[in-house]
């Protein structure tokens, strides 16, 4: 992709009123097309009009209204620090985040490091940030069995049950994925994993699906949580509350009929044990403190053609 599409993309992506559903829509409109984003960005009212629909002659406006000077900045500090953009109509956007989050995908896709674990069966785990000690103990312990079946560790780089995840993985010589809650240019990567990114650059990638200078907010956390769940195989749940994005993040699997695995708990008010009552995961053991690693199911993920989007 030419810097200058990067630039577009950006300017695109944090246009006013245009949305992912909208964003996502116009990069299929352009595909079909055979247009650039940069083409595109150049586009009179009347031009956008005669390419994409008569209702969305308010991009031109949109686009006017920016500096794209800001754009361009961002473009190259992602470009310098060896970042890429890939649009969901690029051949090497993940496939598995088609196949399970249909067009409900996220648009755009910040990628650094090594873009083929995208494409490696993965598990995704979430928890606590505030997780007990059984908790912790519990997600290194599966993070490390995942590496040991040639899964990679997906999650999303929150303390607690993330980190500990991600550790695990990249400390047993696994792999493992990155999804933060911000920006590319707002993302920093944890002290204590530092030195496990730089001796094995092979064994881990970060995407971030937001604009660079995004920073961390409830939605940011809770939409990431679908792009967590659509890069894995299955989800582990290890420590949950009554609400909150862990909650989230089992509802969302249920919905999206992902395969949803959730971590014994004794106690029958705990969150996880509640997610257990809906009767749609299943648990995953433990004896004395070491959990068991499951058979994971081969769930075929719901039809994305049920989820198709009308154009504009």
């Amino acid at each position: 992709m030419s810097p200058a599409d990067v630039v577009a993309l950006i300017r695109l992506q944090t246009a006013p009123k245009l949305g992912a559903v909208t964003l996502y829509k116009l990069l299929s409109r352009l595909s079909d097309l055979a247009m650039t984003p940069t083409q595109f960005v150049t586009l009179s009212a009347a031009d956008i009009t005669q390419s994409v629909g008569a209702s969305s002659a308010w991009m031109a406006d949109a686009l006017a209204g920016q500096d794209p000077a800001a754009a361009s900045e961002w473009s190259d500090k992602l470009l310098s620090d060896d970042w890429r953009l890939i649009p969901h109509t690029q051949a090497d956007y993940p496939a598995s985040l088609h196949a399970i989050l249909g067009d409900k995908c996220p648009p755009l896709l910040y990628l650094k490091g090594h873009a083929a674990l995208l494409n490696r069966p993965g598990v995704a785990f979430s928890g606590s940030r505030n997780v007990s000690e059984r908790g912790l103990a519990c997600a290194a312990a599966l993070a490390k069995a995942a590496a040991a079946h040639g899964l990679t560790a997906v999650s999303g780089h929150a303390k607690g049950v993330d980190q500990s995840a991600h550790h695990a993985a990249l400390e047993s010589g696994g792999a493992t994925v990155f999804v933060p809650s911000e920006g590319a240019l707002r993302f920093r990567l944890r002290a204590n994993l530092r030195p496990f990114t730089g001796q094995s650059p092979d064994t881990w990638v970060i995407v971030s699906q937001y604009a660079p200078m995004e920073g961390w907010h409830v939605g940011s956390a809770m939409g990431r949580n679908r792009t967590i769940i659509g890069l894995s195989r299955a989800l582990f749940v290890i420590e949950a509350g009554v609400d909150g994005g862990t909650w989230d993040a089992a509802l969302e699997a249920e919905r999206l009929r992902h395969p949803l695995y959730v971590l014994h708990d004794p106690d029958p008010a705990s969150g996880n044990a509640a997610i257990l009552k809906r009767g749609k995961a299943r648990p995953i053991l433990d004896v004395d403190g070491v959990p068991h690693f499951p058979d994971l199911e081969s769930t075929p993920p719901s039809d994305p053609a049920q989820h198709q989007l009308s154009l504009f």
